[in-house]
């Protein structure tokens, strides 16, 4: 987001502002742990009758393979 809005204004050059080395890798990587354990945590309090909180486990899977699938598509024209 906070990118996005620097490419706006036109503070960051041609592509955008510098990115550090370990910014982008861990991005993807937080949203899988984010999948594994939300898909835990659902599994765990639907075995234990928390029907709740296993919905809310689910929903959280969903976004978590939502950002997982979300990819950013480069501009063409210029």
């Amino acid at each position: 987001m906070l990118n996005r809005r620097l490419r706006r204004r036109g503070t960051g050059g041609r592509d955008g502002p510098e990115r550090s080395a370990a910014g982008p890798c861990w991005e993807p990587a937080s949203y899988w742990l984010l999948y594994v354990v939300a898909l835990a945590a659902a599994l765990w309090h639907w075995r234990y009758g928390n029907d709740v909180l296993a919905v809310l486990c689910v929903l959280a899977v969903l976004f978590s393979v939502r950002l997982i699938t979300t990819r950013k598509r480069p501009r063409r024209g210029l």
